[in-house]
């Protein structure tokens, strides 16, 4: 598979990120199928699979999203949550 697009946003505190355009089926469905995964624990393989850099770090960019201002964090959890926002849960 070539290399995907991604989109670049702005934080409303001016942090530079890089997401991905879509997610993959196999990103996906630990985050949409994980019943037992917490919401923070979702948002973790959401932030994992979909975000390329933040302000250019490109390593443990999960991680660093756990350090951010609330605000900034929320900014890019609604801009990644909408990569699977069409998709259901399975039963």
């Amino acid at each position: 598979m070539s290399e995907r697009p991604t989109k670049e946003f702005t934080t409303p505190g001016g942090l530079k990120v890089v997401i991905k355009t879509y997610l993959t089926a196999r990103e996906a469905m630990p985050v949409i199928d994980g019943k037992t995964l917490t919401d923070m624990e979702r948002s973790q393989k959401l932030a994992a699979a979909a975000i390329v850099s933040i302000d250019g770090a490109t390593e443990g960019v999960d991680e660093k999203l756990l350090d951010l201002p609330v605000q900034e964090y929320t900014a890019i959890l609604t801009e990644i949550t909408a990569l699977i926002s069409d998709l259901k849960p399975t039963k």
